[in-house]
Protein backbone atom coordinates (compact mmCIF):
# COMPACT_ATOMS: atom_id res chain seq x y z
CA UNK A 1 0.00 0.00 0.00
CA UNK A 2 2.83 2.37 0.90
CA UNK A 3 4.64 1.51 -2.33
CA UNK A 4 1.53 2.08 -4.41
CA UNK A 5 0.88 5.45 -2.80
CA UNK A 6 4.47 6.53 -3.37
CA UNK A 7 4.32 5.55 -7.02
CA UNK A 8 1.06 7.43 -7.42
CA UNK A 9 2.59 10.58 -5.92
CA UNK A 10 5.60 10.29 -8.22
CA UNK A 11 3.34 9.86 -11.23
CA UNK A 12 1.32 12.95 -10.32
CA UNK A 13 4.51 14.92 -9.83
CA UNK A 14 5.80 13.91 -13.25
CA UNK A 15 2.51 14.72 -14.97
CA UNK A 16 2.40 18.13 -13.31
CA UNK A 17 5.65 19.19 -14.99
CA UNK A 18 5.44 21.78 -17.78
CA UNK A 19 6.51 19.38 -20.54
CA UNK A 20 3.48 17.21 -19.76
CA UNK A 21 0.98 19.93 -18.90
CA UNK A 22 1.57 21.65 -22.23
CA UNK A 23 -0.39 18.89 -23.96
CA UNK A 24 -3.48 19.81 -21.94
CA UNK A 25 -3.32 23.53 -22.67
CA UNK A 26 -5.73 25.22 -25.10
CA UNK A 27 -3.64 26.04 -28.18
CA UNK A 28 -6.42 27.76 -30.07
CA UNK A 29 -5.92 31.42 -30.91
CA UNK A 30 -8.15 34.19 -29.61
CA UNK A 31 -10.50 34.20 -32.59
CA UNK A 32 -10.99 30.43 -32.45
CA UNK A 33 -11.78 30.54 -28.73
CA UNK A 34 -14.11 33.52 -29.20
CA UNK A 35 -15.91 31.79 -32.07
CA UNK A 36 -16.40 28.56 -30.10
CA UNK A 37 -17.64 30.47 -27.06
CA UNK A 38 -20.09 32.47 -29.14
CA UNK A 39 -21.27 29.36 -31.00
CA UNK A 40 -21.90 27.52 -27.73
CA UNK A 41 -23.74 30.52 -26.30
CA UNK A 42 -25.86 30.83 -29.45
CA UNK A 43 -26.76 27.15 -29.38
CA UNK A 44 -27.60 27.05 -25.68
CA UNK A 45 -29.42 30.37 -25.37
CA UNK A 46 -31.05 30.87 -28.76
CA UNK A 47 -31.46 27.64 -30.70
CA UNK A 48 -32.17 25.48 -27.65
CA UNK A 49 -35.08 27.77 -26.76
CA UNK A 50 -36.46 27.79 -30.28
CA UNK A 51 -36.23 24.03 -30.83
CA UNK A 52 -37.14 21.63 -28.03
CA UNK A 53 -35.11 18.69 -29.37
CA UNK A 54 -32.06 20.73 -30.21
CA UNK A 55 -28.74 18.94 -29.64
CA UNK A 56 -25.91 21.42 -29.55
CA UNK A 57 -23.19 18.80 -29.70
CA UNK A 58 -24.55 16.97 -32.75
CA UNK A 59 -22.90 17.29 -36.16
CA UNK A 60 -26.16 18.48 -37.69
CA UNK A 61 -26.54 21.04 -34.93
CA UNK A 62 -23.08 22.43 -35.61
CA UNK A 63 -23.79 22.66 -39.34
CA UNK A 64 -27.13 24.40 -38.81
CA UNK A 65 -25.54 26.79 -36.34
CA UNK A 66 -22.78 27.62 -38.80
CA UNK A 67 -25.27 28.26 -41.62
CA UNK A 68 -27.48 30.50 -39.44
CA UNK A 69 -24.54 32.51 -38.15
CA UNK A 70 -23.17 32.86 -41.68
CA UNK A 71 -26.51 34.23 -42.90
CA UNK A 72 -26.70 36.63 -39.95
CA UNK A 73 -23.17 37.84 -40.67
CA UNK A 74 -24.09 38.30 -44.35
CA UNK A 75 -27.17 40.35 -43.45
CA UNK A 76 -25.11 42.51 -41.08
CA UNK A 77 -22.43 43.01 -43.74
CA UNK A 78 -24.99 44.04 -46.36
CA UNK A 79 -26.55 46.41 -43.84
CA UNK A 80 -23.18 48.01 -43.12
CA UNK A 81 -22.43 48.41 -46.82
CA UNK A 82 -25.81 50.09 -47.39
CA UNK A 83 -25.23 52.33 -44.37
CA UNK A 84 -21.80 53.38 -45.64
CA UNK A 85 -23.20 54.07 -49.12
CA UNK A 86 -25.97 56.19 -47.61
CA UNK A 87 -23.47 58.18 -45.53
CA UNK A 88 -21.25 58.77 -48.56
CA UNK A 89 -24.21 59.92 -50.64
CA UNK A 90 -25.37 62.27 -47.91
CA UNK A 91 -21.90 63.79 -47.72
CA UNK A 92 -21.94 64.40 -51.45
CA UNK A 93 -25.43 65.84 -51.21
CA UNK A 94 -24.11 68.16 -48.53
CA UNK A 95 -21.30 69.60 -50.66
CA UNK A 96 -22.58 69.63 -54.26
CA UNK A 97 -23.77 73.04 -55.49
CA UNK A 98 -25.95 72.52 -58.58
CA UNK A 99 -26.11 76.24 -59.38
CA UNK A 100 -22.50 76.94 -58.51
CA UNK A 101 -21.42 77.76 -62.06
CA UNK A 102 -21.24 81.38 -63.13
CA UNK A 103 -24.44 82.49 -64.85
CA UNK A 104 -26.40 79.40 -63.77
CA UNK A 105 -29.25 81.56 -62.48
CA UNK A 106 -29.58 83.45 -65.79
CA UNK A 107 -31.65 80.62 -67.25
CA UNK A 108 -35.30 79.99 -66.45
CA UNK A 109 -36.66 76.54 -65.74
CA UNK A 110 -38.27 76.56 -69.21
CA UNK A 111 -34.84 77.19 -70.76
CA UNK A 112 -33.52 74.12 -68.99
CA UNK A 113 -36.49 72.03 -70.07
CA UNK A 114 -35.83 72.95 -73.69
CA UNK A 115 -32.13 72.19 -73.28
CA UNK A 116 -33.00 68.81 -71.76
CA UNK A 117 -35.19 67.99 -74.75
CA UNK A 118 -32.37 68.94 -77.13
CA UNK A 119 -29.82 66.80 -75.26
CA UNK A 120 -32.25 63.89 -75.13
CA UNK A 121 -32.75 64.07 -78.90
CA UNK A 122 -28.96 63.75 -79.28
CA UNK A 123 -28.89 60.87 -76.74
CA UNK A 124 -26.83 63.01 -74.37
CA UNK A 125 -28.56 61.69 -71.27
CA UNK A 126 -25.88 62.89 -68.86
CA UNK A 127 -26.37 66.53 -69.89
CA UNK A 128 -30.14 66.06 -70.20
CA UNK A 129 -30.29 64.86 -66.59
CA UNK A 130 -28.45 67.95 -65.43
CA UNK A 131 -30.78 70.34 -67.29
CA UNK A 132 -33.87 68.49 -66.10
CA UNK A 133 -32.80 68.66 -62.45
CA UNK A 134 -31.94 72.36 -62.74
CA UNK A 135 -35.34 72.93 -64.35
CA UNK A 136 -36.96 71.36 -61.29
CA UNK A 137 -34.82 73.41 -58.93
CA UNK A 138 -35.59 76.69 -60.67
CA UNK A 139 -39.27 75.80 -60.89
CA UNK A 140 -39.34 75.29 -57.12
CA UNK A 141 -37.59 78.64 -56.80
CA UNK A 142 -40.18 80.31 -59.02
CA UNK A 143 -43.00 78.83 -56.96
CA UNK A 144 -41.37 80.12 -53.75
CA UNK A 145 -40.86 76.63 -52.28
CA UNK A 146 -37.15 77.41 -51.92
CA UNK A 147 -34.67 80.19 -52.64
CA UNK A 148 -32.14 79.28 -55.33
CA UNK A 149 -28.63 80.55 -54.64
CA UNK A 150 -25.26 79.74 -56.21
CA UNK A 151 -23.70 78.91 -52.84
CA UNK A 152 -26.45 76.53 -51.70
CA UNK A 153 -26.04 72.75 -51.75
CA UNK A 154 -28.68 70.16 -52.52
CA UNK A 155 -28.65 69.29 -48.84
CA UNK A 156 -29.60 72.85 -47.97
CA UNK A 157 -32.39 72.84 -50.56
CA UNK A 158 -33.67 69.58 -49.09
CA UNK A 159 -33.68 71.04 -45.58
CA UNK A 160 -35.43 74.14 -46.87
CA UNK A 161 -38.17 72.04 -48.48
CA UNK A 162 -38.66 70.17 -45.24
CA UNK A 163 -39.81 73.47 -43.79
CA UNK A 164 -41.79 74.89 -46.72
CA UNK A 165 -43.19 71.75 -48.37
CA UNK A 166 -42.47 68.46 -46.51
CA UNK A 167 -44.36 66.45 -49.15
CA UNK A 168 -41.92 67.68 -51.80
CA UNK A 169 -38.80 67.15 -49.70
CA UNK A 170 -38.74 63.36 -50.07
CA UNK A 171 -39.01 63.21 -53.90
CA UNK A 172 -36.54 66.08 -54.20
CA UNK A 173 -34.06 64.11 -52.12
CA UNK A 174 -34.41 61.10 -54.45
CA UNK A 175 -33.99 63.31 -57.51
CA UNK A 176 -30.90 64.96 -55.99
CA UNK A 177 -29.32 61.58 -55.18
CA UNK A 178 -29.89 60.34 -58.75
CA UNK A 179 -28.64 63.63 -60.21
CA UNK A 180 -25.44 63.55 -58.17
CA UNK A 181 -24.77 59.89 -58.95
CA UNK A 182 -24.88 60.83 -62.64
CA UNK A 183 -22.78 63.97 -62.14
CA UNK A 184 -20.13 62.16 -60.08
CA UNK A 185 -19.90 59.37 -62.63
CA UNK A 186 -21.07 56.66 -60.25
CA UNK A 187 -23.98 55.80 -62.50
CA UNK A 188 -23.78 55.21 -66.24
CA UNK A 189 -27.19 56.49 -67.20
CA UNK A 190 -29.17 54.67 -69.87
CA UNK A 191 -32.11 55.87 -71.90
CA UNK A 192 -34.47 53.89 -69.65
CA UNK A 193 -32.95 55.50 -66.54
CA UNK A 194 -33.34 58.95 -68.02
CA UNK A 195 -36.92 58.35 -69.13
CA UNK A 196 -37.88 57.23 -65.60
CA UNK A 197 -36.18 60.31 -64.15
CA UNK A 198 -37.80 62.60 -66.72
CA UNK A 199 -41.25 61.13 -66.09
CA UNK A 200 -40.99 61.66 -62.33
CA UNK A 201 -39.58 65.19 -62.53
CA UNK A 202 -42.05 66.28 -65.22
CA UNK A 203 -44.94 64.92 -63.16
CA UNK A 204 -43.87 66.99 -60.16
CA UNK A 205 -43.56 70.17 -62.23
CA UNK A 206 -46.90 69.63 -63.96
CA UNK A 207 -48.67 68.80 -60.68
CA UNK A 208 -47.42 71.94 -58.98
CA UNK A 209 -48.32 74.06 -62.02
CA UNK A 210 -51.86 72.65 -62.03
CA UNK A 211 -52.21 73.26 -58.29
CA UNK A 212 -51.13 76.89 -58.76
CA UNK A 213 -53.54 77.44 -61.66
CA UNK A 214 -56.39 75.87 -59.71
CA UNK A 215 -55.61 78.04 -56.71
CA UNK A 216 -55.55 81.22 -58.81
CA UNK A 217 -58.91 80.37 -60.33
Amino acid sequence: MHYSQTEQERLEEILSREEYQIYYEDHRNFLERAWDSFREWFQENILARLFENWEASSTTGNIVTGVILFLLALVILIGLIMLIMTIVRKKKLKHYKPLGQQGALDWSYLDHLQAAESCEANQEYHAATRHLFLALLLHLNQEKWLKAQQWKTNREYYQELQQTDPAMASPFYRFAIFFEKVMYGEHQITEADYQDFKKSVTKVIETQTEMKETGEQ
